[in-house]
């Protein structure tokens, strides 16, 4: 009636990459420290439990936590294996989630009604030195500048369906579908010295902190209904309804966030999803397809490039950054043809398919003019990577 699985493990992937800085004790001699080692440890529970012939629970809980101590990345090429830096600033990053579910499944003479559950948590924290970037950036004299950038959220999903095991040619698969979740995306560096560095210019050290705050609501209900017009023909047809409300903001200040007046913004769509199939089967183990079905990806707030670096290209655009807080979605048609087969007694599978996509109003990245010309600004260059387009 019940069964346990239990799992434990822990690893490493070794340092590879020689990471060198100036030498405390001679300013003219170089420090080498090894980076890019992986420690990582997890374990996983899972449960199957049949109270009833009828039905069945199955719970699940997995963690994994990993640990990086420095960036696995070398310097310029893929050729070297070294890091150089002007200060020694660790750049660790740790890596840590956790992941609960549960379903249940029971059986009635009709189908099967399964309900399905899951949380997940996630945190990420990263560590970076950028006092090179920084230096060329704002024109100052070489400074220890490190960045911290903390991830984290959590989402939860439930799914309740029914699928049918009628005795007629009509076979029914449907239900709902919810989702939750809630994310933030953190950023602080303070470069002590910075103001005075210019002068007094800046009138602060610190040179950006954000606070990112996410969420994602969706709810939906579908259904797919197939009909076996003969031994070896059948159709189905499919509709999913969805409702997505997606948020995205970025509350920023410090010297790299002047100007930034639009933090983001929020997206509300409907959405159905249709879908269609026909079906052949020759034998119980040789079959053919031909099937068209719509998706999307769901849009999302963004922070707006601001008006005091961005101004020209917002006017040759005829934009305005409250345009840029949000994009929109983008849809596709898929068109299949296909064959399914097992052979030689199941030792062999072979499948195959023909496939033409129609991709409209596609989501991709799109930079201002100016940010991609004004080093001088690097706020313009911040916010044009999270900058993409209304369809």
């Amino acid at each position: 009636m019940a069964a346990v699985r239990l799992t434990a493990y822990v690893g490493n992937d070794g340092s590879f990459l020689n990471r060198q800085f100036p030498s405390s004790a001679d300013p003219d001699a170089l420090s080498t420290t090894k980076v890019a080692r992986n420690d990582f440890s997890g374990a996983m529970a899972a449960l199957l439990w049949k109270p009833t012939d009828n039905f069945t629970v199955r719970p699940i809980l997995m963690t994994q936590s990993s640990r990086l101590n420095g960036f696995p990345l070398s310097d310029y090429s893929a050729g070297t294996l070294s890091q150089v830096r002007p200060f020694d600033i660790p750049e660790p990053a740790w890596d840590r989630w956790t992941y609960g579910g549960v379903s249940m499944t029971y059986t009635t003479p009709v189908g099967d009604i399964v309900s399905s559950s899951s949380w997940f948590s996630r945190r990420i924290m990263e560590d970076e030195d950028i006092s090179q970037w920084t230096a060329s950036i704002l024109g100052t004299p070489l400074l220890p500048a490190p960045i911290d950038t903390l991830k984290y959220g959590h989402s939860f999903v439930e799914e309740l369906r029914f699928s049918s095991r009628f005795s007629g040619p009509i076979q029914f698969t449907g239900g709902v579908y919810a989702q939750r979740e809630k994310n933030n995306y953190d950023q602080n560096s303070i470069v002590p010295g910075l103001n005075a560095a210019s002068g007094g210019f800046f009138g602060t050290d610190l040179l950006y902190a954000d606070y990112g705050p996410g969420s994602n609501k969706e709810d939906a209900a579908f259904g797919e209904l197939t009909y076996r017009l003969s031994s070896q023909w059948s159709l189905t047809g499919g509709l999913r309804y969805s409702k997505i409300t997606v948020s995205q903001f970025f509350y920023s200040t410090g010297i790299a966030a002047a100007g930034l007046t639009v933090p983001g913004g929020t997206e509300t769509e409907h959405d159905v999803t249709p879908k269609a199939v026909i079906r052949y089967e020759v034998s119980p183990d040789v079959s053919f397809y031909a099937l068209a079905s719509k998706g999307f990806r769901p849009g999302n707030g963004q922070m707006a490039p601001p008006t005091a670096f961005c101004g020209a290209d917002y006017a040759a655009a005829g934009l305005t950054p409250g345009q840029r807080s949000s994009y929109k979605s983008d849809s596709l048609w898929n068109y299949e043809l296909g064959a399914k087969s097992r052979l030689l007694d199941n030792r062999v599978t072979l499948n195959g398919a023909l496939f033409w996509i129609d991709w409209k109003n596609l989501q991709q990245l799109v930079r201002f003019r100016t940010a991609a010309l004004v080093v001088a600004s690097p706020v313009c260059v911040f916010a044009a990577a999270r900058l993409l387009p209304l369809p």
